[in-house]
Parts: C-alpha cells; structure tokens; sequence
C-alpha cells in the first residue's frame, strides 16, 4: 500500500519517514466493478482513492466528460478544498484502489509541508503538461490594463499589494501574506523585446505583471502565451522546474513584481489556507485546460 502511494508521488526521497508511516495506517482498499459509480456529483467529498490501472469517466452536465486511465489520484482535489464532488466518477474497468479517509489526509497534509509541497509541484507541474497539449491555444487573452489604474513612478505597499492581490494563484490568501510577498519582491521593468526568462537558467523569482505585455513560450512541444496585469508569467509553469524550458520577453515596455520563489514556499509552509487558495487557483485552471482538450478531441483519454 505504501508503493501504492509513493507511485503517485514525483519523488519521495525528501518526505519524512514518520509520513509515510502514518500514511500507511490510513490507506484501506476497494474494488469496483466495471459500471459502477465510485461516487455523484455533489457528494460529500470524504476519501481519496488511488488507482494505479484501468479506467474511470468523470462527467459533469453541461462540461465535457474526462476519461482517466492508468495511474491517477480521484477526488483529492475535493477533499483538499472542502468541496462537494463536482464530477460523477464511473469505472469503465474493473479497480482495484488504495483510498484515504478525507479528513485524515487534511490533517496529515496541516502537519506535513513536505506532503503539502508535493501536491502543489506535482500540481503545477500536471497544469504544465496540460498546457503542452494545447500549445499556442492553452492561455486565455491576457487583460489590457490593470484591474486599478497604477502610477507611472515606482510602486507603493499598497499599490504593490493590489499587484500580487490580483494574481489568481494568490487571490484568497490572506491580507498579511499578500502583504509579506507585495514587501519583498523587486519592481522590475523591461523594454520591449528586452528578455525576462531563458530557458534551463534555474528560477529563484517568478513575475507578475503590473503593467504591460509579455510573451512566453517553450518548444517540444511548442506551447506561446501572452501575460498581461495580474498575470505570473508562464502561468502555473512558473512554480519551480516545469518553468526551465521557458523563454520569456516583454512585448511592450513592461513593469513586473519579481517575488522570490523561496518566500512563497515559506508562507506555504506557515499558513495553509495559502496552500488551499493557490490549490484552487491550480484546480480551476486545470479543469478549465481538461475541458478545452476534450472540446477539441471528445475521443481523448488521459493517461
């Protein structure tokens, strides 16, 4: 049961043993039989099941269906936001899964940054490989001008709060880390053309544009968006190692909030609602990227 969960985990050599441990007091095992519901829309969003093969659809009215098939963790996103299902989930193919009592996972995930730092960059680095899928179509048009009008000299607290405050990965975090972050990071400007991000240079900032246009882009395979005010450059891709085959440069004179990497790990660590809030900034992207493949291709399975 412990590989069971270490399958789905990108690298657990950093995770703490007393984790693992407790985790393998919590896993239990269910079969499904091909045709039934693992549960409904709209149900309580209490366990995690962990499936390692087969096949499950996830179907909401009036969205495209989601087939999943192989190795793929089901209703973890549920329990971490404290929301009802959103999806009816149905086997496609006999399963055999590890599930996690909901509540004792929120717990684990409270007294564990490792754990909570891993679901965030496997997170981000899933929302990445969406954005592959979709190349030049993956990123919504970026806003033309800020969401409140910003000076031309350099930014205040305040006015830098507003910045970081209309990111969407930050959007509910509360006023005090919004605060943290608006304080250190480094108001940047680029001219047009200038380069902000090259490809395999580690990243210790990322950006969000205060005002401005930037371009991003990455090759095999080819994925180009354009970031505008309250955008992160690159978008989830910007937390970490899925930002390395990123380029970026600005399209027109551009001011960004540089925000060191390691500070926002740190309020990860000492507040988790910040957890929660860039969970669901994340979550909402990816279910809004799920269903534009599935738009495009109805016959698309994910695995």
């Amino acid at each position: 049961r412990e590989l069971a969960f270490t399958a789905f985990a990108h690298d657990t050599r950093g995770m703490q043993r007393w984790v693992l441990d407790r985790l393998a007091t919590l896993f239990d095992e269910r079969r499904v039989r091909a045709g039934d519901r693992l549960y409904d829309e709209g149900d309580p969003g209490d366990t995690l099941y962990f499936m390692s093969r087969g096949a499950v659809r996830l179907a909401r009215e009036g969205s495209p269906a989601w087939t999943l098939d192989g190795r793929w963790v089901l209703g973890g996103n549920d329990v971490l936001l404290e929301r009802p299902r959103n999806r009816t989930a149905t086997a496609l193919t006999d399963l055999e899964l590890v599930t996690i009592p909901g509540g004792a996972w929120l717990e684990l995930i409270e007294d564990s940054f490792d754990l909570a730092r891993m679901i965030v960059e496997n997170t981000a680095r899933g929302t990445a490989g969406l954005y592959a899928r979709l190349g030049d179509a993956a990123f919504p048009a970026p806003a033309a001008d800020p969401s409140l009008p910003l000076p031309a000299g350099p930014l205040d607290l305040v006015e830098r709060l507003l910045v970081v405050s209309d990111v969407a990965l930050l959007r509910e975090a509360d006023v005090q880390t919004l605060t943290n972050l608006a304080a250190a990071a480094d108001e940047v400007a680029f001219a047009p053309g200038e380069e902000m991000l090259r490809p395999g240079v580690a990243r210790d900032r990322l950006f969000i544009v205060a005002d401005g246009l930037v371009e991003a882009s990455r090759e095999d395979p080819r994925v180009r968006g354009r970031f505008g005010p309250g955008d992160m450059v690159a978008g989830a891709a910007a937390l970490g190692e899925p930002s390395l085959p990123w380029r970026a440069h600005a399209v027109d004179a551009t001011r960004a909030l540089a925000v060191p990497i390691d500070l926002l790990l740190d309020e990860l660590e000492e507040h988790f609602d910040v957890v929660r809030a860039a969970m669901a900034a994340m979550v909402a992207e990816r279910e809004r990227l799920l269903d534009e493949i599935v738009r495009r291709d109805p016959d698309t399975v994910f695995g």
